[in-house]
């Protein structure tokens, strides 16, 4: 039976697990930059968790460098940034920090230190959070990393930069 006039019909490609359709971008979800310490790592799983103190928590592959830097206690900060960093964003996902020094490869963004906390901000953000380490959540394959947000830094970030 056909849709009625005017409704689309019904998409014919279909995905039994989430990673079919995560890895062919059918899953949409804002891309942040986490920096752990140094090392910037492109994020898709993300979300605040408590208002009061407010709390940010970003889940990471065991697989990552940026993982062992949690491990080690690292200060994080979460970059949200615009579509126009795109290829930058994508080259922090492609490569391992402990291989790889990333901000050489960054055609756009650049590193600043960040106000608060021990790790580094994006420059280029249109938000971003500063975080301490409050609770690390061991899942099967990903560990949940939830931070204190002891500061929220708006755009333009220069503005509020000590340098």
């Amino acid at each position: 039976m056909p849709p009625p006039e005017g409704v689309s019909p019904a998409p014919q490609e279909t995905f039994k697990t989430l990673e079919d359709a995560y890895f062919l971008g059918y899953v949409p979800r804002p891309v942040a930059l986490l920096c752990v310490g140094e090392n910037p790592l492109a994020v898709a799983w993300h979300m605040p968790t408590n208002k009061e103190p407010f709390m940010y928590a970003v889940a990471i592959a065991r697989e990552n460098y940026s993982h062992k830097l949690v491990l080690e206690g690292k200060d994080f900060t979460v970059n949200f940034l615009s579509e126009t960093y795109l290829e930058d964003i994508l080259t922090a996902g492609k490569y391992h920090g402990d291989q790889t020094d990333k901000w050489k490869l960054f055609k756009e963004i650049k590193p600043l230190k960040a106000l608060k906390v021990d790790a580094y901000m994006v420059e280029q953000s249109l938000l971003v959070y500063e975080c301490k380490q409050e609770r690390l959540v061991e899942l099967p394959d990903h560990s949940l990393l939830i931070g204190r947000v002891e500061l929220i830094v708006p755009h333009p970030i220069e503005k509020y930069s000590t340098g």
